[in-house]
């Protein structure tokens, strides 16, 4: 039964005793021996925000917990003074690496004033070999002016020398001669003539060499007139017929018929002849080299080679086959998202069932994704992506093949549920020819 108080309690007269155990107390501060003891307290003396300091604790250090006010969760705290910093622990493992990021906008052109000191001596290369030696007459003007200094001050006048000798033209070098060479003068007067030499010796023509003979030689005189024709003689009487001369080889320009396949007979290079080969089909054989007429065009295959022909209907069917298929691809892929959009510029043939088409992903598949694939607006067929998978299937394809007429639009959309990643699609089709 409770006890009404009127005052606090104190201990009779100057005694020291407890009044209360602290496990008697709603709430405060109270000590327990472990972690365990916390879900024994009475449900009573619990209050939000008391404190129980832990005597016995596994490691050895002191641990204080703080009840919630759900009066049921213990939040351990620190009551004590904050203690130093430990040693920073070992660096954990390197993570997953992320997806790739979107490109970012395109950044300025690098400059070398941009670079840093070290950046600059990184890209500076390993010293070449040794040049030639720096000569003065390998500098240009404007160099040999840099290294001009500035005129000095008048020196004062020298020792007289000895007297030099005397110059003569001959002792000049033709380059010292041309230099004191002067501008050519006037033209003098004409001279008194001179006295009539002595007669020299007669010329013997003999004795001049080719050489001379051509200085001597005076200019080619021009052509006399042309002399009178003289008179026709009489035609002589026809002379006999020769004989015949053997017929010449077939050539290039021969027009072949079937029969000259077993002809023997000349042929030249490059010349054609007309049979029927081994399927039966009327063609063309062309030979590689001349020959004699000893062998005719059958009995001789090493100098015959069939010229090709291109059946109509075998042109059409191999051209059926020239792809011209429909590819695209995606960083990321949301719901509702166009990542082909394309106007064909030919009409072109997707098989039945979509067969041969394909899409992937290069990350798994975060939930069930699909997107369609469009021709001007109408949907001819879904690829289908379920949670976690990399390659998808096809559904809704026509069960014939779907001719798309040149200018048709073909889109491919993300459906409503889309999340994908690093994605490709190709839609196989093929050009056709009319």
């Amino acid at each position: 039964m409770p006890v009404p108080v009127h005052s606090e309690l104190t201990p009779i007269g100057e005694q020291k005793y407890a009044l209360l155990s602290d496990q008697f107390l709603r709430g405060g501060f109270r000590v327990a021996e472990t972690e365990a003891d916390l879900k024994t307290i009475d449900q009573s003396c619990l209050a939000s925000g008391m404190v129980v300091k832990i005597n016995n604790t596994e490691d050895g250090n002191v641990k204080t917990f703080e009840l919630m006010p759900d009066l049921k969760t213990w939040r351990e705290c620190f009551m004590g003074a904050q203690g130093t910093q430990g040693e920073q622990g070992p660096e954990g493992k390197q993570g997953p690496r992320g997806m790739q990021g979107l490109p970012g906008p395109q950044g300025e052109p690098l400059r070398y004033s941009d670079l840093t000191a070290d950046e600059k001596e990184e890209l500076r290369g390993k010293d070449g070999p040794p040049g030639p030696a720096m000569t003065f007459d390998r500098l240009t003007p404007d160099q040999k002016e840099a290294l001009r200094g500035q005129r000095g001050e008048k020196g004062d006048p020298g020792p007289k020398g000895d007297p030099g000798k005397s110059l003569t033209i001959a002792n000049l070098t033709p380059e010292e001669l041309a230099q004191i060479k002067g501008p050519k003068g006037d033209r003098g007067d004409k001279g008194d003539k001179g006295d009539r030499g002595d007669p020299g010796p007669a010329l013997d023509i003999g004795s001049l060499t080719p050489e001379a003979l051509e200085k001597i030689k005076g200019p080619k005189g021009d052509p006399g007139p042309k002399g009178d024709p003289g008179l026709k003689g009489d035609q002589g009487p026809e002379g006999p017929r020769g004989p015949e001369g053997p017929r010449g080889p077939v050539g290039p320009g021969f027009l072949p018929s079937a029969s000259d396949w077993a002809q023997h007979q000349n042929y030249l290079k490059d010349s054609t002849v007309a049979t029927t080969n081994a399927a039966g089909k009327l063609t063309m054989y062309r030979a590689l080299h001349d020959n004699d007429g000893s062998l005719a065009p059958k009995d001789d295959p090493t100098n015959w080679v069939e010229i090709s022909f291109v059946d109509p209907s075998e042109l059409a069917a191999f051209l059926g086959k020239v792809q011209h298929s429909l590819g695209s691809m995606a960083l990321v892929l949301k719901a509702g998202d166009t990542f082909f959009l394309q106007k064909v510029t030919q009409q072109i043939r997707i098989p039945a069932n979509f067969t041969g088409s394909n899409a992937f992903t290069k990350v798994a598949a975060a939930s069930a994704s699909s997107f369609d694939v469009l021709v001007d607006g109408a949907k001819k067929a879904t690829f289908n992506f379920a949670a976690n998978a990399t390659t998808a299937t096809i559904t809704g394809a026509p069960t014939t093949d779907t001719i798309v007429p040149e200018g048709a639009l073909i889109e491919f959309v993300a459906g409503t549920a889309c999340d994908l990643a690093k994605l490709g699609a190709t839609v196989k089709a093929f050009a056709v020819i009319e």
